[in-house]
C-alpha cells in the first residue's frame, strides 16, 4: 500500500467530513424550534433563558457557531448535549456499543446468506433456486424497512410469541459486566450462558429486519458478478483440467466475482448504519439511532453533530476498507494506478 494513495484517501475523508458537517449544521440550525426553551420550561424568566443560551453557544452568529464546534472537533470535543447534560462524546461511548453490535450481526446475516444464495442462483440459472433468489430479492428492495420490522414483530412475537421484540436483554436480567459493551461477548467472557442466549434471542428480529433489504442487494450483485465469471475461458480451462466442480467454483469463480462485489459490500454496511435509526426506534433498541432520534425531537445540536460525524467516519473507513480489498482480491489491480 502506497503512502501517496493512503493520503489521498484520508483527505478525501477529510472533505467528506467537512462537507456533512457543515450540510448537517446549517439544516439542524434551520428548524423552527428553540430546544433551550424547551429545557428551560414555559415558567423560565428571560434571563434564565438567555443565560443557558449563553452556556451553549448558541447566542453567537451561525458561522461563527460552526468554527467554534470545528475547533472543538480537532481537540475531540463534541461539545454537551442539551437533553442528557452529558458531554456529547461519553453518550456516544455509552450508546455506539448497541448499534455496533446490532449492524454487525445484520451485516453477518447479510453475507452468510447473501453471498452462497447468489452462488446458488447463479449455479441454478433459470432453474427453481434462481427464482426464489430473484422473489427473495424483490421482496428485501420493495418492502419498507419499517414494514418488515411490523411483519416479523407481528409473525414471530404476537403470533408466535417464539422472539422478543424490543430490548437488548429480558427485563428481570442485568447487562453482563462490560469489556466490549457488545452484550453476546460480555456474556460469554464472563462465562454467563443465560445471558448470552437471551442476547443473541433479542438481536434475531432487529438484525434480520436490518439485514433483509441489503442481503437481497447483495444476493443479486453475487449471481450477476458469478454469471459473468462462469462464462470466462479460465473458468472453461479449469474445468477441462479435472478440477472438481467445487475448486472451480470457490478458487476460481468466486474469488473473481468478489471483486465488483466488493464495493457493494462497503455501500451496503454504510446502508445498514443508515437504516438502523428507524429499527433502533422500531424495536426500542438503544443505539445511536435511538439517540440521535430523541435528539432530533429536542433540537439537540450538539447530539445531532456528533452523531452524524460518527456515522460520515465509520462510512468512509469501510470505502477505504473496500478500495484495499480491491489489491487483495486482484493484485493485478494497481492501488496507487487504479484507484488513486
Amino acid at each position: 500500500m502506497r503512502p501517496r494513495y493512503v493520503v489521498q484517501r484520508f483527505m478525501w475523508m477529510l472533505v467528506s467530513l467537512i462537507g456533512i458537517s457543515l450540510i448537517t449544521f446549517v439544516v439542524s440550525h434551520m428548524v423552527p424550534a428553540d430546544p433551550i426553551r424547551a429545557i428551560a420550561g414555559l415558567r423560565a424568566k428571560g434571563e434564565q433563558v438567555e443565560e443557558l443560551r449563553r452556556r451553549y453557544g448558541l447566542d453567537k452568529p451561525l458561522h461563527e457557531q460552526y468554527i467554534r464546534w470545528v475547533v472543538n472537533l480537532t481537540r475531540g470535543d463534541l461539545g454537551i448535549s442539551i437533553r442528557t447534560g452529558q458531554p456529547v462524546r461519553e453518550d456516544l461511548q455509552r450508546y455506539a456499543p448497541a448499534t455496533a453490535e446490532l449492524a454487525l450481526a445484520a451485516m453477518f446475516l447479510t453475507v452468510v446468506v447473501g453471498l452462497p444464495l447468489g452462488v446458488i442462483a447463479a449455479l441454478h440459472k433459470d432453474r427453481f433456486l434462481d427464482h426464489l433468489s430473484r422473489i427473495i430479492a424483490l421482496s428485501g428492495v420493495s418492502m419498507p424497512i419499517f414494514w418488515v420490522a411490523l411483519l416479523l414483530q407481528i409473525i414471530f412475537f404476537s403470533r408466535l410469541n417464539l422472539l422478543p421484540a424490543d430490548g437488548r436483554l429480558d427485563i428481570m436480567l442485568s447487562p453482563p459486566p462490560q469489556v466490549t459493551g457488545f452484550y453476546t461477548i460480555d456474556s460469554l467472557l464472563a462465562g454467563d450462558w443465560a445471558t448470552f442466549k437471551n442476547a443473541v434471542v433479542h438481536l434475531i428480529l432487529p438484525a434480520t429486519t436490518l439485514a433483509f433489504g441489503s442481503l437481497a442487494v447483495l444476493t443479486r450483485m453475487v449471481r450477476s458478478s458469478m454469471l459473468d465469471v462462469l462464462g470466462e475461458d479460465y473458468i472453461r480451462t479449469a474445468r477441462a483440467k479435472g478440477l472438481s466442480e467445487r475448486r472451480v467454483v470457490i478458487a476460481h469463480a468466486l474469488r473473481n466475482a468478489l471483486i465488483p462485489t466488493t464495493t457493494t459490500m462497503a455501500l451496503l454496511m454504510g446502508a445498514l448504519m443508515g437504516g438502523v435509526f428507524l429499527v433502533e426506534l422500531m424495536f426500542s433498541w438503544p443505539g445511536l439511532g435511538f439517540y440521535a432520534m430523541r435528539s432530533i425531537s429536542l433540537v439537540d445540536f450538539p447530539a445531532i453533530m456528533g452523531v452524524a460525524v460518527l456515522m460520515t467516519v465509520i462510512y468512509a473507513f469501510f470505502n477505504f476498507v473496500a478500495d484495499l480489498l480491491y489489491g487483495f482480491l486482484d493484485p493485478r489491480i494497481s492501488i496507487e494506478g487504479g484507484n488513486s
